[in-house]
């Protein structure tokens, strides 16, 4: 709860080393070997859980998130459609199907799942985000506007949500409204690159030009730190 993984790691693996028949302090182990991107441990992990609880959800999700993030697409998708078909009460589940949906640029089955998890779930912010880029993909640009505006205010603190809110806005030709949606995800995500483009871009539109230039220089700035760190919007 600290934020203190490698902690959390030893002490789980002492605690299923006294217990290796404890399930759930073997799906706790994995799932923090999961956030520290232990991603191979994290998988033999969750399967072991599930050989000793094959019903246990929450380990069938998150083993197929982590097989997603090793590019295990199929097996992953396999996984959650046996769990959204289990049970109409797992947000998680619809939310990443709909992800790997998306993948394979199966956007209207992708809106479905994405819907489904913000029926069990109507404040799913990551969901709501999804759910607003997919209905742009299919054209539907007011109700993917819609879909950010919720997004954000499930979550204030989406810096994601709120720069593609700003896209909306954009697209809308609401510049004053995109100007502010960009600016708000450059204070919660200052090193992204993608709203200080944007920004330039609008300041123009508006005759600024000095404020152009320093946002396309704060741009490339970002650009040149995200290749050494890596950018959510770059």
């Amino acid at each position: 709860q600290i934020d203190d993984l490698v902690g959390a790691i030893e002490h789980y693996t002492r605690a299923v080393a006294i217990a290796p028949n404890d399930a759930g302090l073997l799906f706790n182990l994995s799932e923090a070997q999961q956030q520290k991107r232990l991603t191979d441990q994290a998988i033999a992990g969750y399967r072991a859980v599930l050989k000793m609880k094959p019903e246990l959800t929450a380990a069938k999700v998150n083993l197929a998130k982590a097989l997603a993030e090793k590019g295990q697409y199929t097996e992953a998708k396999e996984l959650l459609t046996s769990v959204s078909k289990d049970t109409l009460e797992d947000a998680e589940a619809h939310y990443n199907l709909g992800v790997l949906l998306m993948r394979e640029n199966n956007v209207t089955t992708a809106i479905a799942e994405y819907e489904r998890a913000i029926a069990i779930n109507p404040k799913h912010a990551a969901a709501l985000n999804n759910l607003g880029v997919a209905l742009d993909a299919r054209a539907d640009h007011k109700k993917a506007l819609e879909a950010f505006k919720r997004a954000t205010a499930a979550d204030p603190g989406y810096s994601e949500a709120f720069f593609n809110l700003g896209l909306s806005y954009f697209n809308a030709n609401e510049g004053g409204k995109a100007t502010k949606a960009f600016e708000q995800a450059l204070k919660l995500e200052p090193t992204a690159t993608g709203p200080y483009i944007q920004l330039g871009t609008l300041y123009l539109q508006q005759g600024k030009r000095d404020r152009a230039v320093e946002a396309f220089k704060k741009a490339i700035a970002s650009q040149e730190e995200s290749e050494k760190k890596g950018s959510k919007f770059a």
